[in-house]
């Protein structure tokens, strides 16, 4: 996306490929000041075979500290870190 004249009166948003908005910029009369906006790559959906506390004791029996393990567990799989802790200590 190109943003011309941001917060100004004749603010313009002009939405695209890359290549559909350089050959804009390229045909047509070009004036003011641009903002590009680059959307990021769609964030990758992964699965886990093994349930989070299964993760976590794997961890352990591998020499990691159980905080560590957790907090490794819970950043890999997106999960509440204070919950995990809970869960895990419930066992």
């Amino acid at each position: 996306m190109l943003a011309r004249e941001v917060t100004k009166r004749y603010e313009e948003y002009l939405r695209g490929t890359a290549a559909e908005l350089l050959n804009w910029a390229q045909t047509a009369t070009v004036r003011g000041e641009f903002v590009m906006l680059i959307g990021g790559a769609p964030k990758e959906t992964v699965t886990f075979d093994d349930d989070p506390l299964q993760a976590i004791q794997s961890l352990i029996a591998n020499g990691t500290k159980v905080n560590a393990a957790i907090k490794q567990v819970a950043k890999e799989r997106d999960l509440n870190r204070q919950e995990l802790y809970r869960q895990f200590h419930e066992l």
